[in-house]
């Protein structure tokens, strides 16, 4: 059932994405588990065929049974961790009940009920009032209760968008909506989704426009930094999602007015080039696949923490921890342990003198999904990467002046100078010893040393 569970795939129409939610994350993500199975039922609630309906232009409702129970035991495995988020999630969606949350276009809802083949439901509806801008759609008219679950009843205006799948929709993945725990990246994700399938892959929204889709009145100068990047760091952590966002200004270092999104889908085989353009796909790809050794090894008896496997790549000194961590890889399927064994053979063998190539000989077959990973570009980041793992901070070196690079230069030619040349360079300079001397123009005694060690030198 999990696995079932988390490959399930959702859909809302692109009407109801542009509308103006006030739906708190929760609501969200039950309004669409709740329309997964929906079915259209008539005023007597008897479930209908939709050409039935259309041919007998009857109005009609949606009502979906929604198996909290089942979603429960997908988010939580304690007992009663599930028992508390079935009564919470009947909770939820007992609120949605009479609770306009949806204000739609007009036209746009009206050319979607045509599309749909419900265009007699604008004059039903009474759709052609010229003073009519928005429609204000309440969800759910009802709630009934059920062992696992819930029975959602759809208010008719909502029905027609909800049951008719045919264009103008949007799909998502049921395990990304559950991840994101914030409202902004919930929404922002939705928004992402749809236009990637409508194939914008990049497009613009004004600050004004995402204030008003996100529903906040925050300062456009904090929209940025307070909303809108944290939500996309959590989509591109959570989903198969990458997004990238830049601030359009109102002429060059003025107001930021508008934001430009760019959306991809992660791609299934990682490259050297793309891990240069986005390096936080490499730390998630490390994480995850580190996790993925760890439960394998335990598997073999070998209990390894994560930061400990990470501190165990990084303890090769003549083998490249990228190169290391491509062998291991190559062993998930059969003996990791041994492929350790041939990591510490290997890496004490000081007579093979192109470990790689060695390694690379030793394998029966070589997976080609893993060869970013001996890319002279990656390997460096791998290794920071997984220091940070191995919770090994750097160090940071601080840029040497060229002052201070010149008074080393001093002390090594000092020490290498006869006595009487030291003593020379003293004179020259009025100084008592190499203390007094560095407190000179490093330059006139950098030039001085030079002549005396020529002179004076054995």
């Amino acid at each position: 059932m999990g696995h079932e569970t988390r490959t399930l795939r959702l859909k809302e129409p692109n009407t109801l994405i542009e509308a103006k939610t006030k739906m708190t994350r929760e609501e969200m993500v039950l309004w669409l588990y709740s329309i997964l199975k929906v079915q259209a039922v008539n005023y007597k609630g008897e479930e209908k065929n939709l050409e039935e309906l259309k041919e007998k232009k009857e109005p009609f409702k949606a009502v979906a049974k929604v198996d909290l129970k089942e979603l429960a035991g997908f988010l939580a495995e304690d007992s009663k961790r599930k028992y508390r988020l079935f009564n919470y999630y009947r909770k939820v969606l007992k609120g949605l009940i009479q609770k306009v949350v949806f204000e739609v276009d007009k036209e746009k809802y009206k050319q979607a009920l045509i599309y749909y083949g419900f265009d007699y439901l604008v004059d039903l509806y009474n759709l052609n009032r010229q003073e009519l801008k928005e429609i204000a759609l309440a969800v759910v008219e009802k709630i009934e209760l059920w062992d696992n679950g819930v029975v959602v009843y759809f208010s008719e205006y909502v029905a027609p968008l909800i049951v008719a799948y045919k264009k103008w929709f949007t799909i998502y993945k049921l395990n990304e909506i559950i991840e994101l725990r914030s409202r902004t990246a919930l929404i922002l994700y939705r928004l992402f989704r749809k236009q990637l399938g409508l194939q914008k892959k990049t497009f613009r929204l004004s600050a004004e426009e995402l204030k008003e889709i996100l529903d906040s009145s925050i300062d456009t100068k904090d929209l940025r930094s307070k909303l809108i990047e944290p939500a996309i760091k959590e989509i591109n952590s959570k989903t198969t999602l990458i997004v990238e966002v830049k601030p359009i200004r109102r002429g060059r270092g003025g107001k930021i007015v508008a934001f430009e999104f760019s959306v991809e889908e992660k791609p299934t085989v990682l490259t050297a080039e793309l891990l240069l353009k986005n390096k936080a796909l490499l730390k998630e790809w490390l994480s995850e696949i580190l996790k993925k050794l760890v439960e394998l090894l335990k598997k073999e008896g070998e209990n390894l923490s994560l930061e400990e496997l990470a501190q165990a790549l990084l303890s090769y000194g003549r083998i490249d921890k990228a190169t290391a961590l491509w062998f291991l890889l190559h062993f998930t399927e059969s003996s990791l342990l041994s492929a350790w064994k041939i990591l510490k053979e290997v890496e004490a063998n000081t007579d093979i003198r192109h470990k790689e190539r060695f390694l690379k000989s030793v394998l029966p077959t070589k997976k080609k999904e893993f060869n970013f990973l001996l890319d002279p570009r990656v390997k460096p980041l791998l290794e920071k990467e997984l220091k940070e793992i191995a919770g090994i901070k750097e160090r940071k070196v601080e840029p040497v002046s060229e002052e201070e690079q010149l008074k080393e230069k001093i002390k090594e030619y000092w020490n290498e100078l006869t006595e009487q040349g030291k003593r020379a360079l003293l004179e020259n300079f009025d100084a008592k010893d190499l203390q007094e001397l560095l407190k000179e123009n490093p330059r006139k005694v950098w030039g001085a040393l030079k002549v005396v060690y020529r002179i004076h030198s054995l």
